[in-house]
């Protein structure tokens, strides 16, 4: 899935949405709800990437390098890698080990390999920043349409907080500009919705199919998870 999307084009995406209502907020604030609605993009679509390690006979290995301590999740330990049919090894014969360092390493808990490669599915979080993207494109009107109900929500809140003038009725009504702002935030909360089930469907993004792993497992939770 290709990733061309660069920062700029979030940017002016979010503004373009929100329209005059952007120059409400201020450019921090927009762009911490771009960063926002990438985390909350990845709670529902994590993003999944695979790494292998060397099997020296050793029961336990360390975690890949991008591994993230507060979010990653280990989906599925396939070993010998590499096979026509996968070897997946089942969740009861492995777990991921938390340190007294507070590092993690990957536990086998019965056979151990001994020579070969092993394959590591694990989720970590998507990057969204000046600096990155790992956003697929199909995913970009989803992103920005969450980015967009946050910053709905802070304006509906912003207005909320503000006390109503009662002497001048040319005062904007704070209340109803409260809950315009609100039925907004709802309008781009059902388009993000809209956005990523259309996505699953044509194939672009999609839940880690743990089913196939044999393990009975409900998605990202892992029974051996410790």
């Amino acid at each position: 899935m290709a990733t061309t999307k660069t920062w700029a084009n979030f940017q002016a995406q979010l503004a373009l949405e929100l329209k005059a209502d952007a120059a409400r907020l201020s450019p921090t604030d927009l762009d911490e709800f771009l960063k926002r609605a990438a985390e909350l993009y990845g709670n529902d679509r994590p993003r999944v990437v695979v790494a292998d390690a060397a099997a020296t006979g050793a029961f336990d290995y360390a975690v890949p390098s991008d591994w993230d301590h507060d979010e990653s999740i280990l989906l599925t330990v396939e070993f010998p890698a590499g096979e026509q049919e996968p070897q997946i090894v089942p969740d009861d014969e492995w777990m991921v080990y938390r340190q007294a360092t507070g590092t993690y390493r990957l536990r086998f808990l019965d056979s151990v390999p001994n020579s070969g490669t092993i394959r590591l599915a694990y989720t970590v979080p998507h990057a969204l920043s000046p600096a990155a993207n790992t956003l697929p494109d199909a995913v970009f009107m989803a992103v920005v349409y969450k980015a967009a109900e946050l910053a709905c929500e802070s304006l509906a809140a912003q207005y909320a907080k503000t006390s109503e003038p009662t002497l001048n009725a040319d005062v904007v009504n704070y209340r109803t500009k409260s809950q315009e702002f609100s039925d907004r935030a709802k309008d781009f909360l059902g388009r993000y919705e809209a956005e990523i089930q259309q996505d699953a469907a044509q194939g672009d993004v999609g839940e880690w199919d743990l089913a196939m792993a044999g393990g009975g497992r409900q998605l990202f939770h892992n029974p051996r998870w410790r």
